[in-house]
């Protein structure tokens, strides 16, 4: 078992092209990855993304929010692994990069300025290197649940928004409180 003495959950799962398993998910508080020697603190509730073989033996986990939920996860032809979720109103989207012995390999913290609730992206490559991160600013809340890659490495996304949200430079307006996109 893994996990801490408050609530965890598993969002999704997912294989790569060699048959490792990928999870992402929640947590309260901490984590515990006992085979890694790893304890993830969130200090409420955070996101974790972490890589298993097939037999069950960590690659690595990490610390992905402090305040936020994990939603979607999706590998990429490359192996690349693409997550998507919510950060809280001014909250972090913070990874620790642990390798599978429990050593501390660097870090990133990206402060989001929001008025509400922001959707996020991030990419990661297979041996877990942070790569990329992406929201969409919107003046309300909003929220990336779902996402996808073809066999080009196109990336899709489903979500909801309220009001205004970018996208690549074109703005989408909500009907009413919350639309989907």
């Amino acid at each position: 078992a893994r996990g801490g003495i408050a609530d965890d959950y598993v969002q999704e799962v997912t294989f790569d092209n060699d048959g490792n398993l990928i999870l992402i998910g929640d947590f309260s508080d901490v984590a515990n990855f006992a085979e890694l020697g790893v304890s993830l603190n969130g200090g409420g509730l955070s996101g974790f993304l972490a890589k298993f073989d097939w037999s069950g033996n960590p690659f690595w986990a990490k610390n992905l929010i402090l305040g936020g939920f994990t939603y979607g996860l999706c590998v990429r032809a490359d192996n690349s692994i693409i997550c998507s979720g919510l950060v809280y109103f001014n909250g972090n989207f913070e990874y620790s990069n642990l390798d599978q012995f429990g050593n501390e390999l660097g870090g990133q913290n990206i402060s989001l300025q929001s008025t509400s609730e922001d959707g996020f992206l991030a990419s990661f490559s297979s041996d877990g290197t942070f790569q990329n991160f992406k929201n969409f600013p919107c003046d309300g809340y909003d929220a990336i649940y779902s996402v996808i890659s073809d066999a080009a490495g196109n990336v899709y996304v489903a979500g909801e928004f309220e009001n205004v949200m970018n996208v690549g430079g074109i703005n989408l307006s909500s009907s009413g409180s919350s639309d989907i996109y």
